[in-house]
């Protein structure tokens, strides 16, 4: 009964992980892109359920023996369960590791996909510095889309303040402000305040950066005389000689436990 109960839990977890990360990649699908599912057959294998992407709000699901099924994209999480449901019950599909998924397109990078997302959400392809991460103004002010595609990561980096004086000040304000914007963390680099935001990138859901995004921009519209007056500091205006520019090492002020 033991070992019954042990086999249970480990299909369990399978099918929970690989759900997990089927809903993050249909989130990710770009429009006409598309996923297959095909299953272990004698010496071959048989496509079971096909994914398309119709456009950025759409998606296609055909499953062998039905009629295709047209769902909202930002449904990805119920989509990936129906999936798995149809996979195990209809078509006795015992474990994921009996499945090949098949993505005909080449795959975008990482890069690309958050290229495209960002294009998506300010309806005009965003520019990137030498470094080649997006730059993307917010009423003057500059944030910085960082994509590191090697690691699958995304940072939104944005400059506050520049020239700030009396780091216990600063140091006593930061603390108030992360308690203020838990999704945020602010940091205290040399004589500048920045706010970074760290997004999943494995699976890149593009629903979650924009989200995040939304939240980076409202702290900016808080950026104003007053603000930088409790820092003694100065904003940054996208002119003069005060270029946003990033930093190795960060002094990071954490809550107190």
């Amino acid at each position: 009964m033991a070992r019954t109960d042990r086999f249970d839990g480990i299909l369990e977890r399978g099918w929970n992980r690989f759900r997990t990360r089927l809903a993050g990649r249909i989130a990710a699908l770009g429009s006409g892109e598309r996923i297959e599912l095909a299953a272990e057959t004698a010496g071959d294998h048989t496509t079971l359920v096909t994914i398309v992407a119709l456009d950025a709000r759409s998606i296609e699901v055909e499953m062998t023996g039905s009629a295709p099924r047209i769902s909202p994209a930002r449904q990805a999480d119920e989509i990936a369960q129906r999936i798995v449901s149809a996979l195990r019950e209809t078509y006795s599909v015992l474990h994921p590791t009996f499945l090949r998924s098949d993505e005909p397109d080449t795959p975008r990078t990482l890069r690309s996909r958050v290229g495209e997302a960002l294009r998506l959400q300010f309806g005009r392809p965003i520019p990137t510095d030498a470094d080649g991460d997006y730059v993307v103004i917010v009423d003057s002010q500059a944030v910085f889309v960082v994509v590191d595609d090697s690691a699958r990561t995304i940072q939104l980096w944005a400059p506050l303040l520049h020239g700030i004086t009396g780091r216990a000040q600063a140091a006593e304000e930061l603390l108030e402000l992360n308690r203020a914007w838990p999704h945020i963390k602010l940091l205290l680099v040399e004589d500048r305040l920045v706010a970074t935001i760290d997004v999943m990138g494995d699976p890149f859901v593009p629903r979650h950066l924009i989200d995040l995004f939304g939240a980076l921009r409202a702290l900016l519209g808080t950026v104003d005389t007053g603000f930088a007056q409790r820092f003694d500091g100065e904003r940054y205006t996208g002119e003069g000689d005060a270029e946003p520019k990033l930093f190795d090492e960060p002094t990071v002020f954490d809550e107190p436990s």
